[in-house]
């Protein structure tokens, strides 16, 4: 019985270690390429047969959902590890959170850019029914990471009490990961001599920062 749970286990461990050599062939691509990427390609670059890739994933929309749910995670740890690094107010722990989007941009380019691609080429018309319902429940729950923060800014009177916290977190969210998106591409430009991410999003911080706060700073 030992014998077989160990056999299992190493089964597990090497099925793990094909998706994510899958997930990984997806993100490099998409970072090397402007054309949509292919089974044929991702099959090639994670040295794995057609078959292989249909036995963890039925279609392409199903793998560009996994690896785009496993970015999720990584983007959420490390905003996650921003907030705990943070001390003081409520207010200064949503905004650490939402600053290391700041980081991934200069840090880890291919997360963000593989965000931008999910997001434009498998959002809408890419996935089932219920890949995009999976989608939706999942990307809620982890938008609420910053909820516990906010709340305490609100009750410590850092961050205005009248604002609708998941409201809110929703549309800070959505703008910074768009600010991060653009910086990548922008980026990535000939010309992107002039481009400042740190001025970027110091800018975008600082006028969160003063929507958010409780008390309006004179004029």
């Amino acid at each position: 019985m030992q014998v077989a749970h160990r056999l299992e286990d190493a089964w597990e461990l090497f099925r793990d270690s094909q998706r994510a050599g899958i997930a990984e062939a997806i993100i490099a691509l998409i970072g090397e390429q402007d054309e949509p990427v292919t089974i044929a390609e991702i099959s090639q670059r994670a040295r794995i047969s057609r078959p292989t890739f249909y036995k963890y994933f039925p279609r392409l929309g199903a793998a560009m959902l996994y690896v785009h749910l496993e970015v999720i995670d990584a983007i959420t740890r490390h905003a996650q590890a921003a907030v705990a690094a943070s001390a003081g107010a409520g207010i200064g722990k949503v905004l650490a959170g939402f600053g290391a989007f700041k980081d991934l941009v200069l840090d880890r380019p291919d997360l963000i850019r593989f965000t931008s691609y999910f997001d434009f080429t498998f959002r809408r018309h890419g996935l089932s029914t219920e890949e995009r319902r999976q989608l939706h429940d999942v990307e809620r729950e982890r938008s609420r990471f910053g909820l516990a923060s906010f709340l305490d800014g609100q009750r410590d009177g850092s961050i205005k009490s009248e604002l609708d916290a998941e409201e809110t977190l929703q549309v800070m969210s959505l703008a910074l990961v768009g600010l991060a998106q653009r910086l990548v591409v922008t980026i990535d430009e000939p010309d992107a001599v002039g481009v400042d991410v740190d001025a970027a999003f110091e800018v975008a911080l600082e006028v969160w920062r003063r929507y958010l706060l409780s008390v309006p700073e004179p004029r």
